[in-house]
């Protein structure tokens, strides 16, 4: 039998990775002050949402169920607004935090579709 990953899972780590990097870092910039430095890039920022959006839209959108459409396309922008408009800076971790959440529902929904229809 061959294993593979399922994409959808690596879209939920990608998500969780990012939950980590935003609610961590604080701790790890007192800690390690060049972690610090690296994790506070704007561009590490914008690459988490570029790689999550990559994983993320062709698989959510193409799932043709309403409810993992929605909670896809709320995460993908809030992770947007978070990461691209200046003007939400001061609400940025919340903003990440609750948009890697709705993407992580719309992957584990897509995942337990796929599952019962086989």
């Amino acid at each position: 039998m061959k294993t593979h990953i399922p994409v959808d899972t690596i879209g939920i780590s990608l998500s969780t990775l990012c939950i980590i990097h935003c609610l961590l870092l604080p701790i790890i910039a007192t800690s390690l002050p060049f972690f610090g430095v690296l994790a506070e890039q704007e561009w590490m920022h914008k690459l988490f949402v570029i790689l999550a959006l990559l994983v993320a839209f062709r698989l959510i959108f193409a799932s043709g169920r309403l409810a993992i459409q929605i909670f896809g396309a709320v995460g993908a922008m809030l992770l947007c607004v978070a990461a691209f408009v200046p003007q939400f800076h001061d609400v940025e971790v919340p903003l990440t935090v609750i948009g890697a959440l709705c993407l992580m529902l719309a992957h584990g929904l897509r995942l337990q579709s796929l599952r019962h229809s086989h």
